[in-house]
C-alpha cells in the first residue's frame, strides 16, 4: 500500500476537524501555536505502533517479546474508530525522514531501539496523534482515557515524580551533562543508565495536533544528540553502548527543560497534576517487555 495514500486518509481520524495530512502536507506551526489552550477534543486519532521488521516477524517472537504481539492486537480490537499503524523500519522511513538518517548509521551506535526514540518524536511532531511501545497492553479504548490526559496542555507523557519530574528548573542544572558518562562509570566500564536524570518516560507519549512546542523541542535536541554520536570525529566509543547513557533520551528532555523556559514553564504545568499510575486510570499495562 502506497504510505502516502495511507496518511492522507487520516484526515477522517482528525476529531470533528478533517484537515488534509501527508508527508509533505502538515499544518503549520502558525495553525497550531495555542496547543495549550485547546480542548481535549479533536485530537488526532492516528495510534503509532512500530517493530522495524514487521509484524510478521513480531508475530514469531518468543520469551520477553511474546506478548507484544498481542499487545498490537488489542490496540486495534479495541479502537475501531482509530487509525492504528503499526509501521516497520521501511515504512517509518518514508514518512521520517530524520529517523530515515538514523538508520544509515554504519558506526553501530544508534541501533534500531535508540533510532525509534527519535521515530516516535519525529511522529508526533510531523502528524500528531499518540505513540505506543509495542510491549504496552491496554484493557480499555484511548477515546475513554486519552482526553483526560490531554485536557491540560493537549500533551502527554508519564511524569516521574521520584526523579527530575518533581525539580523546578533551577534544580535541573545537575543533569546538564546527564548524557555523558562519569569518569568513574569509564572507569567501571559498566553502561551507565543515568535514570535519575528522567522528568519522564516515552513508552506512551500523546499529541493532540502536529507540532506541540514539547514534542518539537524534544525531538530536535534528540536527533541532534544522535547525529553528534554518530559523527566518528566528534565521538570517541570503542564500544556502541560507551556513547551514551541508557536512558539518553529521557535525559536529553531534561536538558530541554533546562535550556528552555517555555518548555518547562508548560511542563511543569502538565506535571504538576498528571504524575503517572501504572494500569488503574491510565487504561494500559506493560505487556512483558
Amino acid at each position: 500500500t502506497d504510505t502516502t495514500i495511507v496518511v492522507q486518509q487520516t484526515a477522517s481520524a482528525v476529531g470533528n476537524h478533517p484537515a488534509e495530512m501527508n508527508p509533505t502536507n502538515v499544518p503549520p506551526d502558525s495553525q497550531v501555536t495555542d496547543v495549550a489552550e485547546l480542548p481535549p477534543p479533536p485530537y488526532v486519532k492516528i495510534l503509532w505502533l512500530y517493530w522495524d521488521k514487521g509484524m510478521e516477524d513480531l508475530s514469531q517472537q518468543k520469551g520477553k517479546y511474546a506478548a507484544d504481539y498481542y499487545c498490537v492486537q488489542a490496540w486495534k480490537k479495541i479502537n475501531p474508530t482509530w487509525d492504528v499503524r503499526v509501521l516497520d523500519s521501511a515504512e517509518a522511513q518514508k514518512l521520517a525522514p530524520n529517523y530515515a538518517v538514523l538508520t544509515k548509521d554504519t558506526t553501530g551506535r544508534v541501533n534500531a531501539v535508540k533510532a525509534s526514540n527519535v521515530l516516535r518524536l519525529e511522529l508526533l511532531s510531523r502528524y500528531g496523534g499518540v505513540w505506543s511501545d509495542t510491549s504496552i497492553c491496554p484493557f480499555r479504548p484511548l477515546d475513554e482515557f486519552l482526553p483526560g490526559m490531554l485536557a491540560d496542555i493537549g500533551y502527554f507523557s508519564p511524569s516521574l515524580e521520584n526523579e527530575a519530574g518533581k525539580l523546578g528548573r533551577s534544580e535541573l542544572a545537575q543533569f546538564a551533562e546527564c548524557h555523558k558518562w562519569t569518569a568513574a562509570e569509564i572507569e567501571s566500564g559498566e553502561e551507565p543508565q543515568h535514570g535519575e536524570a528522567r522528568s519522564t518516560e516515552n513508552f506512551f507519549v500523546a499529541a493532540a495536533t502536529p507540532h506541540h512546542i514539547l514534542i518539537d523541542a524534544w525531538f530536535e535536541a534528540l536527533f541532534d544528540r544522535m547525529v553528534i554520536i554518530m559523527d566518528e570525529e566528534v565521538t570517541k566509543c570503542d564500544k556502541p553502548y560507551r556513547c551514551f547513557p541508557y536512558y539518553i533520551a529521557q535525559c536529553t528532555f531534561t536538558q530541554v527543560r533546562l535550556r528552555n523556559a517555555e518548555v518547562d514553564a508548560l511542563w511543569t504545568k502538565f506535571a504538576l497534576k498528571n504524575f503517572w499510575s501504572y494500569g488503574d486510570e491510565g487504561g494500559m499495562c506493560f505487556g512483558g517487555s
